[in-house]
């Protein structure tokens, strides 16, 4: 992934939208502490500033773009690895949520925990490439736990 960053890098007058823009981590909350003890792991919640005025060829769309109703995702990238997806949570006017869960020896939920207010990383939007048509009536099939977010 480097290697490929880089040539595009060198040929490309812009920023290749992989490496995604700057995005600032404004707050931190931790939503599970981690007790070893029952083995439970922490989950935190991150929110990020929007970046303004970024723009991106390909595939990628800046996070002011990005919908959540229509299963479009936020990909963060983790230095020395791949872009990773992540839901979010909130999406506000100038910020967005995302919540995860810190696996051990993970390379993207680790990356994750270990930054700090102020930090930034690069990010970008992917389209879940969804339209939608309203009519109308709805159908839902639920499922399970599912019901509840069905009603």
């Amino acid at each position: 992934f480097h290697l490929m960053s880089t040539v595009a890098t060198m040929f490309c007058a812009e920023t290749p939208w992989w490496l995604g823009t700057p995005t600032k981590l404004i707050k931190k909350v931790t939503l599970v502490h981690a007790d070893p003890t029952i083995n439970r792991l922490p989950v935190h919640t991150l929110t990020f500033a929007i970046p303004k005025n970024a723009t991106f060829s390909g595939k990628a769309k800046p996070l002011s773009q990005v919908a959540i109703d229509m299963g479009d995702v936020v990909k963060m990238v983790i230095p020395n690895y791949k872009p990773k997806s992540y839901s979010m949570s909130a999406l506000r006017e100038h910020e967005f949520d995302i919540t995860f869960k810190v696996y051990p020896n993970g390379r993207a939920s680790g990356y994750l925990d270990r930054l700090k207010v102020g930090d930034e990383t690069g990010t970008f939007g992917m389209s879940a490439g969804r339209r939608r048509n309203p009519g109308k009536y709805v159908g839902i099939i639920v499922y399970g736990v599912g019901i509840t977010e069905g009603l």
